[in-house]
């Protein structure tokens, strides 16, 4: 019986995890503010002969498109004194693409969301707490053998991760674009998803930090 709970303790923390990660994901790789900061950092309207106003308009253009908050990412910019728009067909492709896999990423986001909840709420009326704390330390010990493989592989070559993110989730090459003929891969260049993978990463061993002191403290009170 413990085991059953035990593993349910687990699964509800874990998808409590899952969930607040692709939240931080969201929120430093889906997000205009984000790329606005990281595109200025590394001047990224220098290299695209563009003014910073109409960068932070494509920007926020794309990132509306693809939580689809509006039906097209195209807007028009100034390079070099000329209009032209800012995403070729294969970008736009792409950002489709995009489009799709947030979808499916925000469903699973709302799954893991919801199991946590209901296994935290099932555990806690039945008083099953020790099976949370247990959950607890299980949970965070398989994120914490993720996190050192995904930070030794990205400390190698952080390529490796990109791209094997992009052969995982999308089924075409919309995907392989250009520094020569395609704008928006500026936004996402490897220091930027460093950037992102540093935040998320100090944030997310915030969060363990809290949650396995939480449950160190409550056996000791429990104890006592």
């Amino acid at each position: 019986m413990k085991i059953k709970e035990y593993l349910l303790g687990s699964i509800t923390i874990f998808a409590g995890i899952i969930f607040f990660l692709i939240l931080l994901i969201n929120i430093f790789l889906v997000q205009g503010s984000f790329l606005t900061y990281t595109n200025e950092k590394y001047q990224v309207d220098v290299s695209l002969s563009l003014s910073k106003e109409d960068l932070k308009k494509a920007t926020y253009a794309m990132v509306d498109y693809v939580t689809g908050k509006i039906d097209s990412p195209q807007v028009t910019v100034s390079v070099k004194g000329k209009e032209t728009d800012f995403f070729n067909e294969k970008e736009i492709g792409h950002l489709a693409d995009v489009r799709a896999v947030i979808v499916l990423i925000y469903v699973i986001m709302a799954i893991c969301g919801i199991v946590s909840l209901l296994g935290a709420v099932y555990l806690w009326k039945r008083n099953k707490l020790v099976a949370l704390r247990k959950g607890v330390y299980i949970a965070w010990s398989i994120i914490l053998v993720l996190a050192l493989v995904i930070a030794f592989i990205a400390v190698i070559d952080i390529n490796i991760l990109i791209v094997g993110f992009h052969k995982l989730f999308f089924t075409n090459d919309n995907w392989m674009l250009n520094f020569a003929t395609d704008r928006s891969v500026w936004m996402f260049k490897e220091v930027m998803y460093a950037d992102a993978l540093i935040r998320i990463g100090a944030i997310t061993g915030g969060i363990a930090v809290v949650t396995l002191g939480g449950a160190i403290i409550s056996k000791k009170l429990k104890a006592d």
